[in-house]
């Protein structure tokens, strides 16, 4: 499938060398459909006031990730228009299918964030602020 997609994506580009200005209309919006996107179909993406909206981004998008590749975690401000993505942490635990199980996490009427990372040879949940402070995090045990 990934060689797939970059034959496709090497005739669009081709197709469109012609036309400069609808080239790089086409490429910009694969950008942001491609590179950010959010994660598993069970999660809200929006915090419970519409407000805000997280995002998951990655630096490729034709390829698989390979280990210990980090991509972003953040947010969308939706009530600005100017500089509204915000960034808070990233993170080495996340696949195409499910992102980083990034969601939103209430708590003393706080929004919080909840994701999963790799740490120091560890799989652990973290709880963070939208200032990207770490509130806590979970530590996954497995046993056989």
């Amino acid at each position: 499938m990934v060689k797939t997609f970059s034959i496709t994506k090497g005739f669009i580009r081709e197709l469109l060398q012609p036309f400069p200005r609808i080239r790089i209309f086409v490429k910009k919006m694969y950008q942001i459909s491609i590179y950010y996107f959010f994660g598993y179909y069970d999660k809200c993406p929006w915090n419970s006031t519409g407000k805000y909206l997280l995002y998951f981004k990655t630096s490729f998008a034709d390829r698989m990730p390979k280990p210990g590749e980090s991509a972003e975690v953040g947010y969308i401000n939706l009530n600005k228009n100017k500089n509204n993505l915000f960034k808070i942490a990233e993170t080495k635990a996340w696949s195409w299918q499910q992102g980083c199980m990034l969601q939103w996490f209430k708590a003393n009427n706080k929004d919080l964030i909840i994701y999963n990372d790799f740490r120091e040879g560890k799989y652990i949940s973290v709880i963070s602020d939208l200032q990207g402070k770490v509130k806590k995090y979970y530590l996954y045990q497995f046993t056989l």
